[in-house]
C-alpha cells in the first residue's frame, strides 16, 4: 500500500505512462524504460552483442555509457508479452520500494526489533525521501540491495562461516545488478567501516568466510565491471569538475528537511532555505533524526553491532556527499580520492552518498523507538505497584502513544506529487504504428536511421527529444543515431553540431552516408527550423528521397538516385 501511495497516480496508467518528479522531465525515465527494453531484447538473442546497444550508431559498447541494470533481465517476460517496457517499467519500480521496506524489516528483526518497529522501519524505508524525491531515476529508487548487503554483514559478524560469507557476497553483487552507482558508493564506504563488524574474535573463520564473499562477489561482476572499464577507458570520459561541485552536498542542504507531517513550517526549528543552497532537501526529516541520535543514549547489547555498523555508514557517508566541497586548507579529499580511484571521475552528483546517511537514520531511528517502548513498557510494569495513581495513568498513557508516534515518524515524509510522461508505445497513435513499421520492414541489415530534430541541447529537457526517439526504437528494433546516456561519445557531439547546422547540407549527408544511414526521420511538429523544412520539401537535395510520409512524420532515403515513392499517404 506504501508503494502505491508513493507512485500514485501510476497505478491508473499503468500500461501508458512514466513517472518523474515535478523537478523533471520524462528524460530518465524513458532511458531507464529503453534500458528495461535492452535487457530484455538482449535476453532473447543469447546476450549477443549486449554491450553494442543500438544508440549512437555505429559506435561500439554504447550500453557502457549508462547504467546496464542486468537484473532488468528478471522483467524479460512482461516486456515480451506485452510488447511494451513501460508496465515492466512500473512494476519494477513498485516492488523496488516492496523490497526496500521488506529488506528493512529484515534487518530490523535481525537487530531484535518487535515487529511494531520493523514495520515502522520497513515503512520509513518504502517513503525513503530521497528517493522519492528523484523517482525517475529508478536504479537508485533501490535500496534493498544495499540492506540486504548490511544485513548479511551482521549475520557474518555473529556467526561466520563459509555460508554466510558466500551469501553475503551474493548481496553485495545484487548492488550491482541493480546499480553500479550504489555498488560504487558502498565499496568506497564500507572500506572504512565494515572492520567495526569483522569478528574478530573468531579471526580464521572471519578471514576464510571474507575470502568466500569476495571469491563470489569477483566470479558474478567480473563478466559485468570489466567490459565496461574497458570500455569507459577508451573514451577516457570524466566529468567537468564544476558540473561536480555544483552537485555536492552543502551544510544548507544538510539543514533542510522536506515538508513534515508532524512539525509545521511555522514551527520547524531548520532555517530558511537560501537562494544559492543546494537545489533539495538532504535531511530526512527532524523527528526521524532526533529519535535517530537517541540511539547513543538508547543502545541495547543485542544491537550493538547493527548500530555501530549504521553510525559508521551515516558517519562517512555524510562526509562524503559534500564530495568537492569537502576542503581543508588547499587539499580537496574528493580529488585526491579520485586520483586514486578512477571510477570516481565519472561521478557526476557526489550528493548521492546521502541515500546511504538517510537509510542509516531511518534504521537508527526505527531502533531507538524500540528500545524507548520497550524501556517505557518495562518501566510501567515495574512501577504497576509502587508507583501513585498519577503516575501510573501517565506511564500507561506514555506506553500507549508510542506506537502511533513511532508510525508518524515513519511517515513524517509524505511522498511529493508526480507527473506523468507518456512516452511513445504499442498503444501509442496509429501514425506512429505506421511509420516505426516501415522502418522496421524496409531498414536494410547492418544499417541505421537519424530521427530528427535532434536534442537543442544538453539539458534535461531538450534531451527528452532524444529518450523519446529512443522509446520508437523499442517499436521498430533497428538502429539510430541518436542517444541519451550518462556520457556521450565525442563522434556524435561532432555529428551533432554539424546537424544543428544544416542536417540536409552537402557536408552533413556525406556523414551519414558514411555512418549507413539508410533513412532520416523528420517529425515536422517538433522541427523547430521550419524554413529548412519548407526548402526541403520544395527542393530536396539529390541524395534524398521521399519514401513515406503520414501526418506529421515524413521518410526520407538517402541514395545517389531519386526512385520512385515507396509510400505516401
Amino acid at each position: 500500500s506504501a508503494a502505491l501511495w508513493a507512485t500514485w497516480p501510476v497505478a491508473k496508467h499503468f500500461s501508458r505512462a512514466l513517472p518523474t518528479s515535478e523537478r523533471h522531465f520524462g528524460t530518465v525515465p524513458m532511458l531507464n524504460a529503453w534500458t528495461l527494453w535492452w535487457n530484455s531484447e538482449s535476453l532473447s538473442r543469447g546476450l549477443n552483442g549486449y554491450w553494442n546497444a543500438p544508440i549512437f550508431f555505429p559506435t561500439p559498447g554504447a550500453f557502457a555509457f549508462s547504467e546496464p541494470q542486468p537484473i532488468l533481465m528478471l522483467l524479460a517476460p512482461l516486456v515480451w508479452l506485452s510488447g511494451s517496457p513501460i508496465a515492466a517499467y512500473n512494476a519494477y519500480l513498485i516492488i523496488s520500494l516492496v523490497l526496500n521496506g521488506w529488506f528493512a524489516m529484515r534487518l530490523l528483526r535481525q537487530a531484535g526489533c518487535g515487529w511494531w518497529l520493523q514495520v515502522c522501519g520497513g515503512l520509513g524505508m518504502a517513503l525513503h525521501p530521497l528517493a522519492l524525491r528523484n523517482i525517475e531515476a529508478v536504479q537508485l529508487v533501490g535500496m534493498w540491495g544495499v540492506l540486504w548487503t548490511l544485513e548479511r554483514l551482521i549475520a557474518f559478524h555473529r556467526r561466520p562461516s563459509p555460508w554466510s560469507g558466500s551469501m553475503l557476497g551474493c548481496a553485495f553483487v545484487s548492488v550491482a545488478l541493480s546499480c553500479i552507482h550504489h555498488w560504487l558508493f558502498l565499496s568506497l564506504l564500507l572500506a572504512p567501516t565494515v572492520w567495526v563488524v569483522f569478528p574478530w574474535r573468531q579471526v580464521k573463520a572471519g578471514l576464510t568466510g571474507w575470502t568466500l564473499a569476495l571469491l563470489v562477489a569477483a566470479l558474478c561482476l567480473t563478466p559485468l565491471l570489466w567490459p565496461m572499464h574497458r570500455i569507459l577507458s577508451q573514451h577516457e570520459f570524466s566529468r567537468d569538475p564544476e558540473v561536480t561541485r555544483s552537485l555536492s552536498a552543502n551544510s544548507a542542504g544538510w539543514l533542510t528537511a522536506p515538508p513534515s507531517l508532524l512539525i509545521p513550517p511555522a514551527a520547524s526549528m531548520l532555517p530558511k532555505p537560501s537562494p544559492d543552497q543546494f537545489p533539495q532537501p538532504l535531511l530526512p526529516g527532524q523527528v526521524r533524526t532526533c529519535l535517530a541520535l537517541g540511539i547513543l543514549f538508547l543502545w541495547r547489547r543485542r544491537s550493538a553491532a547493527t548500530v555501530r555498523l549504521l553510525l559508521a555508514v551515516a558517519a562517512a557517508s555524510l562526509l562524503l556527499s559534500f564530495g568537492s566541497n569537502l576542503q581543508f586548507g588547499n587539499w580537496n579529499l574528493w580529488e585526491q580520492a579520485s586520483h586514486w580511484i578512477t571510477p570516481l571521475q565519472r561521478v557526476r552528483s557526489p550528493f548521492r552518498f546521502a541515500y546511504f546517511t538517510q537509510t542509516a537514520i531511518i534504521l537508527l531511528a526505527a531502533l531507538a523507538g524500540d528500545r524507548l517502548s520497550r524501556g517505557l513498557t518495562l518501566i510501567r510494569w515495574r512501577q504497576s505497584k509502587t508507583a501513585s495513581m498519577y503516575g501510573r495513568a501517565l506511564l500507561a498513557f506514555a506506553t500507549a502513544i508510542t506506537g502511533p508516534v513511532l508510525l508518524a515518524c515513519a511517515l513524517e515524509s509524505p511522498p511529493p506529487p508526480l507527473r506523468l510522461s507518456y512516452p511513445p508505445s504499442t498503444l501509442g497513435r496509429a501514425a506512429d504504428s505506421d511509420w516505426t513499421r516501415f522502418i522496421a520492414e524496409n531498414t536494410p541489415a547492418g544499417a541505421s536511421i537519424l530521427c530528427l530534430p535532434v536534442a537543442a541541447g544538453p539539458t534535461e529537457s531538450a534531451q527528452q527529444q532524444s529518450t523519446r526517439w529512443m522509446m520508437y526504437a523499442t517499436l521498430h528494433g533497428q538502429p539510430i543515431l541518436n542517444g541519451y546516456s550518462g556520457f556521450f561519445p565525442a563522434e556524435w557531439q561532432a555529428l551533432e553540431k554539424l546537424l544543428h547546422k544544416n542536417p540536409f547540407s552537402a557536408d552533413a549527408l556525406r556523414e551519414l552516408s558514411r555512418r549507413q544511414v539508410a533513412f532520416i526521420v523528420v517529425d515536422s511538429e517538433r522541427f523547430e527550423n521550419q524554413a529548412q523544412l519548407s526548402q526541403l520539401y520544395a527542393l530536396p537535395p539529390a541524395e534524398l528521397s521521399l519514401v513515406f510520409r503520414y501526418e506529421n512524420v515524413a521518410i526520407w532515403k538517402i541514395s545517389r538516385s531519386t526512385p520512385q515513392i515507396e509510400a505516401v499517404n
